[in-house]
């Protein structure tokens, strides 16, 4: 099966993503969550409603800006592809 079928057929997601343990994304994930978890302690209900409301937006701002970068790359890739060919 081609890539492009793989994508077709939902086989691929470019959106998965292996983390590998003690990487620097995992050691600022851990960090991230370390600090969540101490200032929710502090907080009132409303306060955590808030914060809550907060990480969702942020994470669908993320979800977006990857995107774009996505988008962004593949389309200088297909460029450079086609620069080669000329």
């Amino acid at each position: 099966m081609t890539l492009i079928e793989s994508l077709w057929y939902g086989t691929v997601a470019m959106s998965d993503r292996v983390v590998h343990k003690d990487s620097e994304y995992d050691k600022l994930t851990q960090c991230i969550i370390q600090h969540e978890d101490q200032l929710k302690e502090t907080l009132t209900d409303k306060q955590t409603e808030i914060f809550e409301k907060l990480k969702a937006n942020q994470n669908e701002r993320n979800t977006l800006g990857e995107c774009e970068a996505f988008t962004i790359g593949f389309k200088l890739g297909v460029k450079l592809m086609y620069e080669t060919m000329k």
